[in-house]
């Protein structure tokens, strides 16, 4: 059996499947010697080019190294039946610890005491944002969603509510809301409000004004997911009129993000380009969840992640 991947495994991941043919490629169908032997895909979104997978005739598993599938045209994959898997659990605890960096940033004005000291300047904020007690919304009830919950309810003893398309309350969340009255309620009662939620038709700008007038006026918005699910231009306007406190993003439209673009300049805004995932511990992490899955593959077994 031959899998093409553009990610570089460790040779010791390869020696436990002495069965399988790898290769190694950058994405481009050109490259490729005997495509139609090819039955699995491994890749990087980067370099995931729909063009070739349209053009492997016997695909049957694409395994992302990602958690995100914004780049995979799902109706052409659905309609050939080729199962998608991500790579949700390697970015759950990175991402959630950047998250709460971000939370930590914005609710202690650390961007203003940079700004300060930069300027050689003394000024001190009336006020100290504390954590225990408020009110934590993870929007999108995954991986790093529940690996964030578990960490603000345990270190710093949050409420932690999420919202989700089917409501089911996992642990350490106290509630967890669906549909849009739910939304509205998510909304009003977080004092964070961090994005989760894959990108998607159904989920492009769902965080508008009309969201971000549904905060509380004391309230911040992360958004660790995709750019797209932001109205980034709403985003700026709810900064500088102060409908919301503050707001970071990992994440933005386009990628890089323009040096001329008015979301730098938004007020209260921290802005990191798109590095939470990239962590000491990743590639361990793809190697172990690509030979899992690839086990489970060969021994037809459920693998982990499946995109239904």
């Amino acid at each position: 059996m031959r899998v093409l991947t553009t990610v570089e495994l460790d040779q010791a991941t390869m020696d436990q499947f002495p069965q399988v043919e790898f290769t190694l490629f950058n994405g481009d169908f050109d490259e490729i010697q005997n495509p139609d032997e090819a039955e699995v895909l491994i890749s990087v979104p980067s370099k995931l080019k729909m063009d070739t997978v349209k053009k492997l005739k016997n695909l049957k598993w694409l395994q992302l190294a990602a958690s995100g599938y914004d780049c995979v045209d799902m109706e052409y994959i659905r309609q050939k039946g080729i199962v998608l898997t991500t790579a949700n659990s390697i970015n759950s605890v990175p991402v959630a610890e950047d998250a709460i960096a971000k939370m930590f940033a914005l609710a202690k004005n650390t961007k203003h005491y940079i700004d300060c000291q930069r300027e050689h300047k003394w000024d001190r904020l009336p006020l100290n944002f504390e954590f225990e007690g408020k009110v934590l919304g993870v929007l999108g009830v995954g991986m790093i969603g529940k690996e964030l919950a578990k960490k603000c309810k345990l270190a710093f003893d949050m409420q932690v509510i999420g919202y989700s398309r089917s409501g089911v309350k996992p642990e350490f969340f106290d509630a967890v809301y669906a549909g849009p009255d739910g939304l509205k309620a998510f909304l009003n009662k977080s004092d964070f409000v961090v994005m989760l939620v894959p990108y998607s038709k159904e989920s492009h700008e769902m965080m508008n004004l009309a969201a971000f007038e549904q905060m509380k006026k004391s309230a911040y918005y992360i958004n660790m997911a995709r750019g797209g699910v932001t109205n980034q231009n709403d985003l700026i306007k709810a900064l500088n009129e102060g409908v919301i406190a503050g707001a970071a993003v990992d994440v933005t439209t386009p990628e890089p993000l323009p040096s001329d673009s008015p979301l730098w300049d938004a007020k209260n805004l921290i802005i990191t380009p798109h590095h939470a995932g990239l962590c000491e511990f990743r590639l361990k992490r793809v190697y172990k969840l690509c030979a899992h899955n690839l086990n489970c593959y060969l021994n037809n077994q459920e693998m982990m992640h499946v995109v239904k």
